[in-house]
């Protein structure tokens, strides 16, 4: 069991492992499976989530997906943060931020749009709508739960 892992960095990597996505997971989609994953868990806000992947030591990508039109992020590497702008452990692959100077801005922009959302269970965007995860979702989270 790997209790000492945030159930986040376990999705990230799980579902990039297995090819799960192409660039990333929303955030409402990383902070919906946190008490499935981990049942003594309480459901993570914005603010703690980039609190724990500062504190992780993680590189996390961002980029603005044109395929679902959101934000996805993935766990990056020093590489990309050679290659990309980055701001602390964000390395942003676009230009989605570029009107977003320090972090806390990028997280209220992300509050605004996303917190609504998250305290209303829409985790999943499927075909362009906002709503729970479906079965394929729920599956792959399970699987994350067996490992974490």
């Amino acid at each position: 069991m790997k209790q000492n892992i945030p159930y986040w960095q376990n999705l990230l990597k799980h579902f990039e492992t297995k090819h799960y996505f192409i660039n990333g997971l929303t955030l409402p989609f990383v902070i919906g499976p946190g008490c499935n994953i981990n049942e003594q868990a309480a459901l993570l806000t914005i603010e703690e989530v980039f609190k724990d992947f500062e504190e992780s030591g993680e590189y996390i990508n961002v980029v603005k997906c044109d395929g679902i039109g959101e934000y996805v992020f993935r766990i990056g590497n020093k590489e990309d943060a050679e290659i990309y702008p980055t701001k602390g452990f964000l390395i942003i692959i676009d230009d989605c931020f570029k009107n977003y100077p320090t972090i806390a801005d990028i997280v209220l922009h992300l509050n605004d749009r996303y917190s609504h959302l998250i305290e209303g269970g829409k985790y999943s965007k499927i075909q362009g709508v906002w709503g729970n995860f479906d079965e394929l979702d729920i599956a792959r989270i399970d699987e994350v739960k067996e490992i974490h």
